[in-house]
This record gives C-alpha cells, structure tokens and sequence, in this order.
C-alpha cells in the first residue's frame, strides 16, 4: 500500500517537484556562499520563461526572486553532491515499476544549476569559478560577423565583402543591472576565433553546455531574468551567454581600427573615443546572429547614447552601425612628382558657413596657384547632406581643369567664386557627409582610363561626419556608421590608384586627438601638422594635415604643391591665333605668366633643357640636354635633383619651331619665367630675368636664366599659328532627273466562284522630281598659302550650306604664295546654295572655317524620260486611256515646262486584269503577283533623293492580290421508325365450390376463390418515320439556307419539315433540321432514297453548285418504340368481409404447397401477386381461402351475402367481383352428412414438434432469466 500511494503521489506532483528541483539548486547555491564560495552567474539577455525551462525542460516562468521563495532551507556542507543527508538528487523522478506516467513531465539530461540573489545593493564584477563540466554540448549558436572593404561602385550604402579579416569573442561582463556591458577577457578556445572568407562572413559556432566550467558572463549582482547572465569555458557556453565580437587582425594591405570618434559636433560637444567592439545578444542552440541584423546594427545594441537613456531615437546612438565590419585599405604610394592629377574635396556644410568659405575657396585657389605653369590638372568637388553641395551650382564644379597656363587657372578661379556654404544667403543647412564626398571622386575615376585617374584627392573639412546617405535630414552628431560609410567610400578611391589626403581644418572641438582617429581611419597613419613656421618635412608623406587655424590653411596646401615640385623646371606652351600680336604685355611686378587671349594648350612641342653649374642636375641616368614634348596641358617638367655646390645653376631652355609658326614674346622676352619656393615656413615668388635669349642656328627660340637648387620654376613659350588659306571656288550644276514607281491594287483579297475569278483594278503611279533641292554640282575650290612656309592640304573638308562633308584631296604640299585648285565631283548641294563651307583642319593648328562664295556654271541634263512595263503581258491591252507606247512599253517623258515653284511630274496609269479564273472550289488565298518597272533612259541614276545607284528598290514596285474560292454547304442526317404499342389484359374471379355455406359453430364460414389474368394479343399503331438533316457552312463568311424540301420516303407517305426551311448560317456554323413522315400501317423501309434536298445561293457561299441532296439507307433506319400498354402488372383484391383477426390464407397454386399471408397495399387494398405479358397468351391464377361472418341478428333472412372484387393495379378498369353467401344453421335442414364445413387449412403440428416447442420456450425463459441477473450485477443492484 505504502508503494501504491508514493507512485500515486509522484504521478501527481512530478511538474511540481521538478520546478522545486530548480529551487532546491537555488538553495545549493545559497549554502556555497555561506561556506565561502563564489557563485555562478547566468547569461543576462534571456526571459524568464526560458529560464525556468533550460536547455528544453519543461516548468513555469519564475524570476530569480520567486526561485528562492521557492527553494527549501538547506544547511551549509562543503561538498552538498557527496551527503548523505542532502536528500534525492536534483532532476526528473527515475521511472516507476508500475509504468503509468500519466502526467509525469519529462526533462532533459541537462539542469543548471543557478546562484542565490546578491545581496541589495550589491556591484560586484564576476569572478572565474570552477565547476565540474557536465557533458558534451548539447547544440551549438551560429555567430556571423560581415567584413567589408571597398565601397560597391554606383551605391550608397552596398559593401564589397573582405576576406582575411580575423575576429575573436571575448566575455562581456558589467558591474550591475543598469551599466553597460564592457569586453571582458578573450575567450582562448578555437571556437572563439574567425576569419572572413570569400564572401566577408566570419562565421563563429559558440558550442552551447548546460553548465561549464569557465568565466561568467555577468556580474552576480545581475538580478535580472535568468538567462541574463551566462557562463563560458573553453568548452562552451550557457544559453543565453553574450560575447563581445574583436577584430585581432586585417588581411595584407589592411590595417584594423580599434576605435572611433563618435559624439556632438557643436561647440563644445563631447568627443568620446569608441572602441570599435560589438555585444551579440544572448546565444542560443541552433539560434544565428548576424552582423547588421541581430547586433552591430542601427539600433545600436549596448548603446551609450549621446543623452542617455534607453529612449533616446536611433540617429542619436553613437554605436548606430552598417553591420559590415570595416577595415582601413593601405594608402597608395606616391612618388614624388611635378604635374599631377589632383580631385579638390571641399566641405561646404554648415559649420564652414560665409565666415570660413571664403578661406576653404581661397585655400584650394592657392593651391592651384602653386600648381600654375606645371602639367597638372585639377577637379573641384563639394559635399554637405549630399555630393555635390546643393549649396554650389552644379556647373560650378570643374572636371580635370589644366593649370598649366594663366587661362587654366583663371577659369578654375571664376569657377570658386561662385561657390557658397550650408547656411549663407540663398543657400540651406547642410551636414557634414564623407561618405558621397568620396563616392564621387570615386564614380569620376570610374569613368576615365586608368592613366587619366587622380594621383590626389584632397579631402578638406572642418568637422566629423554626421550623415552618410544621398540626401536627407542628418543630426548634429557623430555617429559609428557615418565614419563607417565614409571609410567604404574612401578605400574604394584608394583601390583606383589615387592617394587619400585628408586635411583637417577648425579649432579643437574637431582637431582633438580624439578625432584625428576618424581622419586617419579615411587616409591613412601619417600625419603632418600645419603651423607658422613648420619647414615642410613629411607634408608630401602625410596621410592626415593638420590645420589648427584657418589662417595656416592656404599655406598648409600651397606648401604641398610646391614641396612635391622643388626643385623643378616646368615649361608651358601656349598656342596663340595667327592674327594675334607679335607682343603680350606684362606689368611690372607681375608673378605669374601673362594670359593670351583666345591661346589653347599647346601639345606636341618639343623643349630642351640644358643644365651648366653644380647645384641642381639631371636624375642619374638622364641625359643632358635634355628634351621633353608637351603633353595635352601644354607643360612638361624636367626633374631636377640638388647637387652639392652653388646655390645657382644656369638653365638654358630651348624650343623646336614648327613650320609656318611665328614666336611671340612677353614684355619683350622670348618666354616669361616665375620661381617659388618656401623659405622660414614663408612663400616666395618673383619673376625670373634672362641671362640671354634670342633664336639659335636652327631658327629655335631659347632663353638662359639663373635657378637657385631650391626654387620651383616656371617659364612660358607663345607662338601663334599660321595663317589658313584662302579658299576661292566655282559650281558646275548637273540637272539629274529621279523616276520612283508605286503600283497599287483596289483590292488585295477577293472571293470567287469556281472558274470564273475576280477582277482587279491596278495603278501605277510614277513621279519624275527634277534635282533641285538639293542638286548635284562639280564643286572647284582654290587654295592660296599666304605663308612663308609650305601648307599640307591634309585634314581639309568641304560641305555647302551643312550638306555632306566631304574630304578635299589635293598635293601633299602648297608652296608659300601658291595656289591649287581641287575638283570635287559629284556634291550634294541645297537648291539655294550661293557659297560652300571649307573646314581646313591641318596638323598642329586649331579647325578653320571658310565661307567660299561660289560662282555658278551651267551643266547637262540627264534621265529625262523613263520606260514603263508590267509583269502582267496583257497590261497594255487592259490599260485605260491613250499612252504612247512603244515596244511592249509605255513612254513617258519629264515636260519642258512645270508650274510656278514646282519640281515634280506624276503619271497615272490603271489597268483591269481577272485573276483565279483556273481555281476550282474550296481554294483559299491563292496569290498572283505582279511586277511594274521604270526605267530611266540615259543609264544608271547617280544619287539623289530616291535612287540610290547601289539600289534599285524604287524604280520597282510590285503588287499581289489573293483569291479564294468557297465551298457548297454539306448535309448529312439520320432516321429513326417509330410505333406504339398497347398491351391488352383480361381479369376473371371465381368461387372454387360452393358459393353458398352454413356458418360453422364458431360463427364463420370459409370459401375458396380464383383470380385469373390473361394477356391479349398486343396492338400496334400510329407508325411515323422521324428524319434530321444535319447542314453545314464550310466557309469564314455566313450562307443563307434557301430551302429544305423532304420527300416522300414510301408511296403514301406524308412527310412535313417541323419548322421553317431557311436559315442563316454563321461561318463554320451547323444547323439541324427535323422533319416526320406519317403512315396508315406499318411501312416497308429497305433500300435508299432522296430524304431532302438543300438549296442556297451559289454567288454567296463562292460555290460552284448551290443544291444538295440528302439520300438515307431506310434499311438501317433505328427503331423506336413507344409503349402504352403494360407488360408487367399487379393484381389486387379488397377481400371484402373478413373480419378483424380473421385470418386470410393465399395459396400458391395447389393448397398442398402451402398458404402465405397477403401483402397489405393499403386498408381495404390486398396484393394476390404479379404477371407478365407473353406472346403465347398464358394466364396466371392466384387462388386464397378467406374466411368470412355468420349472419348477425339483424339479417332478417339468417343469411349474409359478402362481396369480393379483384382489379389490375395499372388498369383499374379491368375488375371482375364474386358473391358469396352465409346462412345461419337453424336456418339450413341438412341432410345426413352436409353441412360439413371445410376445414381451415393449418400446419399439421406433430408430437415431437410439439415437444420441441415446449423445450424452446423453456429454454427461452431461462436465457431472459440469466441475462437479467447479470445485468443486475452490472448495475449493481441484486437479484431481489
């Protein structure tokens, strides 16, 4: 009994006890802390519904509180697993022999066990415990970290992934329920560490254990929900332990950021240094967290928010993230160089504003400056919410700009002036956005071959980012991914071959140290700090410049130009129009090299350098002299290197003249040249005096100066062109006449009857346009060289009034003074054309244009007439009107004279031809084409408005016509031979013996009777032949159905259609038409006959005929019949006079086969059986005994007649009754033996059947009294 009711109990209390295990593990731990051990943590971060059910066991959510409530008192022991005394081990009850687990719950392999609550107010840091580890994990949590590295070209925020990178997890441990979570040691076990693949994922699988030995994850003053807190070892992890993601390493070439800045970027906001680490959530079995989706993402997961407090909106969480981890791409070398390619990147948002725009343009222009005179080039860009800058009119913006000449510079200039910041007049608040700030230097070197790219991009701001999108509304503060995107953005320019210069300008709200970290992050580690006096060093390595006051600016940009050209020799070449002065002025005291009016960049020139003196020379290896062509800037520079010895060196520069070329000096010198050169953290520049100039041997200007070993010279050679020829010219017209042929159909598909085809009318137009607008001319054109020099006619083209340009071939050579006149052939020209535009392009020499007047000269007239023929031969004789015709052709010729302002003559001529008069019936699209030529006399066409000599498509035209022929409608059908038929039925009733009896002592007597049906020979009638005729329409148009005439099928037949004879017919539609033939007697149907006969009109359907006849096999006609009579029928009988309880006897047949009880159809109604038709006549008989009354005392006779009648259900009609009679006994004298009753028949019973009965009925009663015992049982109750 005792074993009976603990399985009972346990069965009962299992879920209970089960969650009291949980507590009593709580009180486990409480005794731990009493004996002076630590505790174990558990993982922060997961509910408590979870917590009361670890690892999948089942139990009610509890909060740590409510567990130890619920936890038994224990009493303290140093090993409470190895007492005797401690009680049942913790976790679900062992199975029971009884085996009924009913209610029983079913927890894991695993428990954890959980620390007892902190004391209040308690903030301690976790401390490492040891704990056996329990068995092998039980799932594993999947930890994805996305690494990236360039920005995807052509998106904002798209990331290209980075393999290599490497991270490690590390604990995550906080002094309390309300600080933030901090890294905590790195976890040294495998798991704990990734690398990036191909696809950028670094993919950590955390093993998850239900209890490890190992460091908690939360500090045990955690009060939160159980799976707040967690556990980790080199083993694993607890569910619901969180980790803080590291990167330890960067592929090569990459280099990693430990932190950023982040904060407000007002004055006096805070700049707060960020470790750049992330807090996953708590892990879970077969659970995955991705970066940018679970953690590291825009709702910043463990954010310090710039206001505090978990409310504050997203755009102010300083660790708001893109979720692809970004690393810094190593900063592309760049030797030192004179002439390059540089992208000036200019912040223009708010904080700039109108009182530091004037210094950020000033600065980018001084730059420029210092570049002037070498072969380089310059972009300008902008950037605030967005790049460019809505605040700078598109068109402001320069694209590779040379500097080379004064003009270069000048326009580049113009172009800064226009330019205003976030927040001036006219212009709204901008942010600060490096991210578009890159992206478009990047999606511009995208665009250009790769030795076209920048070798630079200066980067200039005053403040962190604080947007990153295209566009939008930002905040004032700093957040992780607005320097993330800027960082994608600026390795992606990195990638392009071009060097990242990021120069940092304002006061130390943005130049702290703090910040600077954000400027590298974009650039690279070096950094050059820009203040008075600084000498330069390291600026041309610098990642980052520094440039604490505005003031320093301009210098900090100048002095990077001019250090990457010291010392060096730039010579530029400016080419002026050949009506240009043979002197430009120069003011005194000028610096910079005068600007020519209307001059371009001179490319292809070669200059020759030659170097006498000590202190400056050739790179090793180089030639001197050396020579150098000017590239599509008009400069090259010659490399110079210090030598030891005087500060001055001689320079003598010389230019190679081109023919036909004319010098033209600069106040009066050959070549103007400048210097620059920083001296004591100052600029210094001047002009350059020759030592000599002049023209040597060969007809070459040079010029000799003085070049100090640290100056960066410029010097600037002008020559303006030579003089274009002069173009004369005549027009020789050639009147040409174009022929074009169109022939046309009324009609291009007609329908016909069968062989006799259909008529069409065709057209041929022709037109003739004599060649006016525009015309053909032979155009001659005189060339005169008005120079001193040969000129190649090469490069030279002619067109008249924007006509086709074509190319002027003449002598390779017209000498000075000379002409030559080139005949062009052929030349399309306007009808009003008076002059012709000559586009002489020679080599060296800008595009000239000449407007030639031309003086007219009468030409010959060609293809004035035209031949016109038809494929069709009997074209001629069908053609309407009178024509002049001539060898199977008709003769047209252009008139002499047309009306005022025309140019044009149109001939029309039309002809009828019948086409598929061979075509039989049912043909669909049969196609008869037809050719019309002209041809015009006098030979091939040359050119014009139509004809084309290669192509002859317009002096033919042909034309098809289809014809179809349609089909008479079919007929087919079917018949069916109709009769009806009656089958007749006779009844007759009689009494077998005697119809009149003497009641019996019970006051009854009983009498036999017969009832007979008879089938009678069956009748046929009213015979009928049915018929359909079934038409069809075979066509795609509609046929009407003229007239449907049935014929006689059998002499004497008459037949009738049962509705109309007509009908439209739709295309492709069928229509049945019924008709009947009536018959006195049955027909005789053999052989075939004409049914129907269809007509319709023959010119509707295209149809060679338009009757059809309907022939039918009357033989094969089916057979319906229609039956009145009744082959199968019901007799009944109302077996009048029977009393109630009386019994009827039927008998079948003979009474020996024995009697059976009447079938009740209804009261008064009694079933004797069925019958069916036969051909033979063979009756049926049913014959009863029926027992009926003795007379009563109201028969005043002492007898009683009693009446029986018998009826055919299907035929009530058909009755026959009989009369039998009951007299009283004292009323009948019998004679000695009558009055003998006939017995009423029964079944002979005999006495072993009678035993039998008894037994069964004993046996019976006994059975009923046994089942009701037990059924007394069942329920209980007993046999009383």
């Amino acid at each position: 009994m005792d074993t009976h009711h603990r399985n009972r109990n346990r069965r009962k209390t299992f879920a209970r006890r089960h969650r009291r295990a949980v507590a009593s593990l709580i009180a486990l731990s409480v005794a731990l802390i009493s004996g002076g051990m630590s505790t174990v943590a558990v993982a922060d971060g997961v509910d408590d519904e979870i917590a009361a059910s670890i690892d999948g066991v089942p139990g009610d959510a509890a909060t740590l509180d409510e567990l130890q409530a619920a936890a038994p008192e224990a009493e303290p022991t140093s090993d409470p697993a190895a007492d005797p005394e401690a009680g049942e081990p913790l976790g679900p009850p062992a199975p029971e022999p009884d085996g009924d687990d009913e209610g029983r719950e079913c927890p894991d392999r695993y428990s954890l066990g959980l620390p007892a609550p902190p004391s209040e107010g308690a903030a301690r840091e976790t401390e490492p415990r040891e704990t056996e580890p329990l068995a092998e994990p039980i799932g594993f949590a999947h930890i994805d970290v996305r690494a990236g590295g360039v920005r995807a070209l052509g998106t904002v925020t798209d990331v290209v992934p980075l393999p290599g990178a490497t991270f490690r997890l590390s604990t995550a441990v906080r002094s309390g329920t309300t600080a933030a979570f901090r890294p905590g040691v790195p976890v040294e076990a495998p798991w704990a560490s990734a690398t990036s693949g191909a696809d950028g994922v670094a993919r950590f699988e955390v093993p998850v254990v239900a209890l490890v030995d190992g460091t908690e994850t939360a500090s045990t003053s955690d009060t939160g929900s159980l799976h707040n807190r967690g556990l980790v070892s080199a083993e694993g992890a607890t569910a619901g332990a969180r980790f803080f993601v590291v990167q330890t390493a960067a592929p090569d070439g990459w280099s990693v950021n430990d932190s950023l800045r982040t904060g407000g970027t007002s004055a006096g906001g805070t700049s707060r240094t960020t470790p750049y680490t992330f807090l996953t959530a708590g892990v879970a079995v077969d659970g995955r967290q991705v970066s940018g989706d679970h953690f590291m993402n825009a709702d910043g997961v463990n954010r310090s928010d710039f206001a505090g407090g978990a409310g504050t909106p997203s755009s102010a969480v300083r660790t708001q993230s893109n979720g692809v981890w970004q690393n810094v791409r190593a900063n592309p070398a760049m030797p030192p160089q004179c002439g390059i390619g540089v992208a000036l990147v200019v912040d223009m948002s708010s904080s700039v504003g109108a009182a530091h725009r004037q210094t950020m343009t000033g600065a980018a222009q001084a730059f420029v400056n210092a570049l002037t005179g070498t072969p380089s080039y310059v972009s300008s860009y902008s950037f605030g919410w967005t790049a460019p800058s809505s605040s700078v009119p598109t068109d402001a913006h320069l694209t590779r700009q040379s500097v080379a000449s004064e003009a270069g510079r000048q326009a580049f200039v113009e172009q800064l002036a226009r330019w205003r910041a976030g927040g001036e007049a006219g212009a709204g608040s901008e942010a600060t956005n490096w991210n578009r700030g890159f992206a478009q230097v990047a999606e511009a070197n995208a665009n250009r071959p790769a030795d076209q790219r920048y070798d630079y991009v200066f980067f200039i701001t005053d403040g962190n980012p604080t947007w990153f999108l295209d566009g939008g509304t930002g905040t004032v503060n700093n957040r992780l991914r607005d320097v993330e995107e800027g960082i994608f953005s600026a390795n992606l320019v990195k990638s392009q071959g071009t060097r990242v210069v990021a120069v940092g300008v304002g006061g130390p709200t943005f130049l702290d140290e703090i910040s600077m970290a954000n400027l590298h992050a974009v650039s690279g580690p070096a950094r050059y700090d820009a203040v008075a006096g600084s000498d330069g060093r390291g600026i041309l390595d610098a990642d980052v410049i520094r440039v604490t006051e505005w003031g320093h600016l301009a210098a900090a940009l100048s002095r990077f130009a001019i250090e990457g050209c010291t010392p060096s020799l730039n010579v530029n070449k400016v080419e002026a129009p050949h009506d240009a002065g043979d002197d430009i002025t120069v003011t005194s005291g000028q610096v910079t090299a005068p600007s020519v009016p209307g001059g371009r960049d001179g490319a292809g020139w070669d200059m020759t350098a030659a170097l006498t003196g000590q202190s400056l020379a050739f790179p090793p290896g180089s030639p001197d002299p050396m020579t150098r062509t000017t590239d599509d800037s008009g400069a090259v520079t010659f490399p110079l290197v210090p030598d030891l010895g005087a500060e001055y060196t001689s320079v003598r520069i010389t230019e190679t003249q081109q023919p036909g070329w004319r010098p033209v000096t600069q106040g009066g010198r050959s070549a103007f040249c400048s210097y620059r050169t920083f001296r004591g953290g100052e600029l210094h520049e001047g002009r350059i005096t020759p030592t000599a100039e002049g023209v040597d041997d060969g007809g070459n200007p040079f010029v000799e100066l003085a070049m100090h070993r640290e100056w960066m010279v410029s010097c600037q050679f002008v020559n303006k062109q030579p003089p274009p020829p002069v173009v004369t010219g005549t027009m020789t017209e050639h009147v040409d006449h174009d022929w074009r042929i169109e022939k046309s159909a009324d009609r291009h598909h007609e329908w016909a009857r069968p062989g006799q085809g259909a008529e069409f009318v065709y057209t041929l137009t022709v037109t003739a346009v004599r060649q006016v607008s525009p015309r053909v001319a032979d155009l001659a054109l005189a060339f005169t060289n008005p120079g001193p020099v040969g000129m190649a006619l090469a490069g030279v083209t002619a067109s008249v009034d924007g006509g086709t340009a074509v190319p002027v071939v003449g002598p390779d050579l017209v000498g000075p003074g000379a002409t030559v006149t080139v005949t062009i052939p052929g030349v399309v020209i306007p009808s009003t054309a008076t002059s012709a535009q000559v586009t002489v392009d020679l080599p060296g020499l800008p595009p000239s244009t000449h407007d030639v007047p031309l003086a007219q000269v009468a030409g010959d007239v060609t293809h004035g007439s035209a031949r016109v023929t038809d494929s069709w031969s009997p074209w001629l004789e069908a053609l309407a009107g009178a024509w002049h015709v001539d060898g199977g052709a008709v003769l047209l010729a252009f008139p002499e004279t047309l009306p005022e302002g025309e140019d044009s003559y149109t001939w029309v001529l039309t002809y009828t031809a019948r086409k598929g008069t061979e075509l039989g019936e049912g043909v669909e699209d049969a196609r008869f084409p037809n050719v019309a030529t002209v041809t015009p006399e006098g030979g091939e066409e040359p050119a014009g408005p139509w004809n084309d000599p290669q192509d002859d498509g317009d002096l033919t035209d042909d034309e098809t016509v289809l014809v179809s022929t349609g089909r008479g409608l079919t007929v087919a059908g079917a018949l069916w031979l109709d009769v009806t038929r009656v089958f007749p039925w006779d009844l007759e009733k009689e009494v077998l013996g005697d119809s009149v009896l003497p009641a019996g002592a019970d006051g009854t007597a009983t009498f036999r009777y017969r009832v007979t049906v008879t089938p009678l020979p069956m009748v046929e009638s009213m015979w009928q032949v049915r018929g359909e005729v079934v038409v069809h329409n075979p066509n795609a148009w509609c046929v009407d159905v003229l007239s449907v005439t049935s014929s006689p099928l059998v002499l004497g037949a008459a037949c009738a259609l049962d509705g109309p004879g007509t009908a439209r017919l739709g295309a492709g539609a069928t229509r049945t038409f019924a008709f009947t033939c009536t018959f006195d007697a049955q027909p005789v149907v053999a052989g075939s006959t004409t049914a129907t006969i269809i007509t319709w009109d023959p010119d509707q359907a295209f149809s060679a005929a338009g009757t059809a006849f309907h022939v039918v096999d009357t033989s094969r006609a089916t057979l319906d019949t229609v039956e009145l009579g009744h082959r199968e029928i019901v007799v009944l009988d109302d077996f009048a006079g029977h009393g109630p309880g009386v019994a009827v006897v039927l008998s079948d047949g003979a009474w020996a086969a024995g009697g059976r009880q009447p079938v009740r159809v209804e009261p008064g109604v009694y079933r004797l059986g069925t019958a069916t038709w036969n051909d033979d006549g063979v009756p049926t008989s049913f014959d009863y005994w029926l027992t009926v009354p003795a007379p009563s005392a109201d028969d005043v006779d002492g007898s009683v007649d009693h009446v029986n009648t018998a009826w055919i259900a299907e035929l009530p009609e058909i009755r026959d009754d009989e009369t039998v009679r009951v007299v009283a006994v004292d009323v009948v004298d019998l004679a000695p033996g009558d009055g003998v009753r006939p017995p009423v028949p029964s079944l002979p019973v005999t006495g072993s059947e009678a035993l039998l009965l008894v037994l069964g009925a004993l046996l019976a009663i006994g059975v009923g009294v046994g089942l009701r015992a037990t059924a007394r049982r069942r329920s209980g109750t007993s046999g009383r």
